[in-house]
C-alpha cells in the first residue's frame, strides 16, 4: 500500500519539536503510516521525517495509529519507550 501523498508532503513543517537526544514531535499528516510495515518500509513518517531533519539516525515507531488518523506523536530516538500526552 503506498502513502498517498508522502512525496508532496512538507515534512520539515511538519516537525514540531526535537531533542537532541530522545524523540521528534511531529505532526502527523493524515494518510500517513507511523512507521514501517510489513509491505511498505519506505513510505513512512519516521522516514520522511528524517530525510526532512537530514539525520542519519532511525526513528523509531513507540505507538501505533490507524493510517487515516490525523495526530500529533512522538518519534523515538532511542530503544525506550516515552508515553507523550498532549
Amino acid at each position: 500500500m503506498d502513502c498517498i501523498g508522502c512525496y508532496e508532503i512538507d515534512w520539515k513543517s511538519r516537525i514540531i519539536s526535537v531533542t537532541d537526544s530522545s524523540y521528534v514531535v511531529l505532526d502527523k499528516h493524515a494518510g500517513t503510516t507511523v512507521g514501517e510495515t510489513t509491505d511498505n518500509i519506505e513510505e513512512s513518517c519516521a522516514t520522511f521525517s528524517l530525510r526532512a531533519l537530514d539525520s542519519a539516525e532511525p526513528l523509531k515507531q513507540h505507538i501505533r495509529l490507524i493510517t487515516a488518523q490525523k495526530a500529533v506523536l512522538s518519534l523515538l530516538k532511542l530503544s525506550c519507550f516515552i508515553l507523550l500526552q498532549i
